[in-house]
């Protein structure tokens, strides 16, 4: 190795140790250590609660069933079929629970990122140990291990299902129902399974999420159409909590139907962009289109923005010049800088209206990348 890379390297590689670290102990021992688990409504679907109502109930009666092992329980905003994903961790005790996801969680890591890597074999050694490390470096990431998030859970399994989709529908259809655990992160990435003709995966996936649907709706007596209602109902709320996403910064003033007839809108003519560029190869472009999209047009946090990680790669494949797309390359590379480095340097200013006016900024170059 020469000095060059040394100087580059070394520094990346602490910080991702020091993020990792940081990731580690707030899962364990930070103030929000892993309180985005969804353990407790998994655990009340076992004790034969329905968990999208027990959510509101007073702190003293969810502690009474539950036990006082967490301090406050989880606004249940998965749907049915995939909170009943999670009840194998729900058996077991919210410190062995967590401590158990949060190992899944890393080895996840390694997943996603070998596969992802997958998408672009041209790709040096140097080249996937600066993503990797600036990956693992990122805020996104960081607070996703803290938080105990399922996004890693989410886009691995999906990215698994689609590898295989060829060889094996059934399998893949099976791996892409986990990926579909966080429905509003991975639905738009399916679009890739439909512009290859694999559209049987999806089939399989569906089927299994109706099946638990129905299973969790018979042992709760509760009627499946309720319990998806009330789950929607539970996922408004949280709409003008997100990022840089288009509910959460307009939210305050946009009624939400005109929100989402935007949205769908939008939605409608990146679908018409990908059936028209249905011939394109390059998986890895698609799956960088709709990441975008998918993150700017739902409720989304920042741990959901380990998905930059496609065009970070596509930009690590490119790279800035000689191209005829270099400003928009460089653009692109200082937006993922700015959204996995930047917001955690803004809020140390505590500036209500400077976090505000990046958000914007953020979103609108998003946008304008898109």
């Amino acid at each position: 190795m020469n000095l060059r890379k040394l100087l580059l390297f070394v520094p990346l590689i602490l910080l991702a140790i020091l993020s990792c670290t940081i990731g580690i102990r707030n899962a364990l021992t930070g103030p929000n250590a892993s309180f985005d688990f969804q353990w407790d409504p998994a655990r009340m679907v076992i004790l034969k609660v329905n968990p999208y109502t027990s959510s509101f109930w007073p702190l003293e009666r969810q502690i009474q069933i539950l036990g006082s092992q967490i301090p406050d329980q989880m606004l249940g905003t998965m749907l049915p079929s995939s909170t009943a994903l999670l009840v194998p961790y729900a058996f077991l005790p919210w410190n062995v629970a967590t401590n158990l996801w949060l190992i899944t969680n890393l080895v996840l890591t390694v997943g996603f990122l070998v596969l992802a890597f997958q998408f672009a074999p041209g790709l040096s050694k140097w080249q996937k140990i600066a993503i990797a490390t600036l990956f693992v470096g990122s805020t996104s990431w960081r607070v996703l291990i803290g938080n105990g998030q399922h996004s890693l859970f989410s886009i691995t399994f999906f990215l698994w299902a689609y590898l295989i989709s060829a060889q094996s529908p059934i399998l893949s259809g099976v791996l892409l129902a986990f990926g579909l655990y966080k429905y509003n992160l991975i639905a738009p990435l399916c679009l890739l399974f439909i512009l290859r003709n694999r559209t049987k995966p999806i089939l399989v996936a569906t089927t299994i999420h109706v099946a638990l649907t129905a299973i969790v709706s018979f042992w709760l007596d509760v009627s499946p159409i309720r319990l998806v209602r009330q789950t929607f109902t539970n996922m408004t709320l949280l709409q003008s909590e997100g990022w840089i996403d288009v509910p959460a910064l307009t939210g305050h003033f946009l009624s939400p139907q005109l929100i989402y007839g935007a949205v769908l809108g939008v939605g409608i003519g990146i679908c018409y962009l990908g059936w028209v560029n249905r011939h394109q190869k390059n998986d890895l472009i698609i799956l960088s289109i709709m990441s975008i999209f998918s993150l700017l047009c739902s409720y989304h946090r920042i741990y959901d923005f380990i998905l930059l990680l496609f065009p970070l790669i596509v930009f690590g494949i490119k790279g800035i010049s000689p191209h005829r797309h270099r400003l928009r390359n460089v653009v692109l590379m200082a937006w993922i800088f700015s959204v996995w480095f930047g917001e955690k340097i803004i809020l140390y200013a505590h500036n209500h209206r400077l976090d505000i006016s990046f958000r914007w900024i953020m979103m609108i170059i998003g946008w304008i990348l898109l």
